[in-house]
């Protein structure tokens, strides 16, 4: 059999992507990975405590745009790939490595495998560019694996053949439970994360509204670790620096933040990943965007647009409303990646 060649180039795709990459390994399935340097240090790190070294790495440095990222990407993997070699392409998510490796695989007739297909907002602004690169890929891709029935049905009502695609459940919580799950005392804490462009035209709003909030109870403990985007860095500086119980860390290790994560009250957060993380633990959690490509209408969430008058009402609505679950098999059981292997195993077959 070829080997199947993994193309990836963050952090979050890894933690996704990892769980396949061990489920090969226990059938000995051939593979090979290719990190396409989009996220160096934070996924040399990952890889680092994993023991995983890719076969292939790039080098694309510190690019202008998107679209000079893209070209250098696709140029290396030219050089430094044979095609031939592989019989599959499997990428996760919607990044702009996720839109490369997709891009290459049709490029030379490779079949592309797309991890976490279907999500959609069917607004290309929001996220930017995430909604255009995933709904790029479906065109190209040969089988759609989604984490849950609502993305499947998004690319069944695109005329995509329901014979391609899956729900599978999101490999995510497969990372997570094979991680050893942390033994943590819950507090008093509300724990925020803010990174996605769309909000930066928001962001002196949303840090006055944490602010007051902070300020208002201050029986809980505010963290914010903080996105190395320098716009949000100086803004959360100049508007949360000095409150007393707001502390503004560096960026946290995915295992440190997994823990603040389970120990934490409540969640205010713009991210997909985290959102998807709160699910899974039934995690209350303030979803400050206009719209989100996952379902937000839990018991145990909301979901807020950041020029909403009443942000702060909802956050406390939100916050005094009992929730009795603590976890969700929306995402599944964590066997995602077992069931991907079957299906690609009876595909080859």
């Amino acid at each position: 059999m070829k080997p199947f060649l993994f193309i990836l180039g963050t952090r979050p795709e890894a933690i996704k992507l990892l769980p396949l990459v061990w489920e090969f390994q226990k059938r000995d399935l051939p593979f090979e990975i290719l990190h396409t340097d989009q996220h160096t240090e934070l996924l040399d790190t990952m890889f680092a405590h994993h023991a995983i070294v890719p076969n292939y790495r790039l080098s694309i440095g510190k690019q202008s745009d998107l679209a000079q990222t893209k070209i250098e990407m696709l140029s290396q993997m030219r050089d430094i790939l044979t095609p031939q070699k592989f019989s599959s392409v499997i990428v996760q998510g919607d990044t702009l490595s996720t839109l490369v490796g997709a891009e290459y695989g049709f490029f030379h007739a490779i079949p592309v495998i797309h991890i976490e297909a279907g999500m959609r907002t069917y607004c290309n602004e929001d996220p930017y560019p995430e909604e255009a690169f995933r709904r790029m890929i479906s065109t190209v891709a040969t089988l759609h694996f989604c984490p849950s029935e609502d993305e499947a049905r998004n690319l069944r009502r695109e005329g995509i053949p329901h014979t391609q695609i899956f729900t599978v459940g999101n490999t995510f919580a497969d990372y997570w439970n094979t991680i050893s799950k942390p033994n943590v005392t819950p507090k008093k804490q509300i724990l925020i994360t803010l990174h996605r462009r769309e909000n930066l035209s928001y962001i002196d709003r949303i840090f006055d509204a944490l602010a007051e909030l902070s300020k208002e109870l201050n029986e809980y403990h505010f963290l914010f670790p903080l996105h190395p985007n320098p716009a949000i860095v100086s803004c959360a500086e100049a508007h949360l620096r000095g409150v007393s119980n707001f502390c503004l860390t560096a960026p946290m290790k995915p295992d440190e933040f997994y823990r603040e994560l389970l120990r934490s009250e409540m969640i205010v957060t713009d991210s997909g990943g985290v959102q998807e993380e709160c699910i899974f633990h039934a995690k209350k959690i303030l979803i400050l965007r206009k719209v989100s490509e996952r379902r937000s209408n839990f018991p145990f969430s909301i979901l807020v647009d950041p020029e909403d008058p009443f942000l702060k009402n909802k956050f406390y609505t939100l916050l005094k409303q009992p929730n009795k679950e603590s976890h969700s098999d929306y995402y599944g059981r964590g066997d995602s990646a077992k069931k991907i292997a079957d299906i690609l195993l009876k595909q080859k077959a």
